[in-house]
């Protein structure tokens, strides 16, 4: 039995908050400077991108909780085991990505990317080190976030064996 580095749960967006705060305070200024002809258009059509910006952000998120947490949670995932290899990490400034195989099975992930399951770059505290780590993984294979129909490996379980 080895060491539990990461578990999938919800994990949310912050940046999806910013379209939220920008409705909440387009509605303040609508409300405090009571604007007429175009400024109210401004406002009126302000306030509905934002909404929407923020509506579709947090049901991205919800459709990603669906697809991998829960499945996660329910055991419908797969494992590999075995000793990282071809480790490419990400940068600390990152404009790259993170990536490594294990057993044949590669897995790459980014900090700056908007996703469930794990995804912190070793420059960034991540537990994923380097080559030579053995581990087990259990990961979903999932449409890649890009839609340009290629697969992914989503890590939704570490454990770092001895």
């Amino acid at each position: 039995m080895g060491t539990v580095l990461y578990e999938c749960a919800w994990e949310y967006d912050r940046h999806a908050f910013i379209p939220l705060f920008m409705v909440i305070g387009g509605i303040i200024m609508l409300l405090r400077a009571r604007p007429k002809g175009f400024e109210l258009v401004f406002f009126a059509i302000f306030i509905t991108v934002s909404a929407a910006i923020s509506a579709l952000m947090v049901a991205e998120q919800v459709d990603q909780y669906n697809k991998i947490v829960v499945a996660y949670q329910q055991g419908d995932y797969q494992i590999v085991e075995g000793y990282v290899e071809n480790f490419h990490p990400m940068p600390a400034e990152g404009h790259d990505t993170e990536e490594f195989d294990l057993n044949g099975v590669h897995f790459e992930y980014s900090d700056f990317t908007v996703q469930q399951g794990y995804h912190n770059a070793r420059s960034r505290g991540g537990v994923i080190t380097g080559d030579g780590q053995h581990l087990r993984i259990g990961y979903i294979v999932m449409e890649s976030a890009t839609g340009n129909q290629m697969l992914e490996n989503v890590i939704v379980y570490i454990e770092e064996l001895p």
